[in-house]
């Protein structure tokens, strides 16, 4: 009886499930943090190309904190051993 079982995957389908969600949360998260940068050096370059410094650091005064996120966030490298730091 045991031996019928044995090759029984009950709950296999869930995990799939799972782990789909989680890959597709994952690439959202990307893309949006993507946009952001671009949308953010976009504004950076469109006020130094109006010439003025005084709005290029106004515009940078409001990028820098979620850019520094952002940026800290996705490459914040490995472990010294090697080992990702997830």
């Amino acid at each position: 009886m045991a031996k019928d079982y044995k090759d029984l995957k009950i709950g296999r389908e869930f995990e799939i499930i799972q782990a789909k969600q989680q890959m597709l949360q994952e690439q959202t998260r990307s893309a949006l943090a993507v946009i952001l940068v671009i949308a953010a050096l976009i504004a950076l370059a469109l006020a130094a190309f109006m010439g003025s410094a005084d709005a290029s650091l106004k515009v940078w005064g409001l990028i820098a904190a979620p850019i520094g996120v952002v940026i800290g966030y996705y490459f914040r490298g490995s472990k010294t051993n090697g080992e990702k730091n997830n």
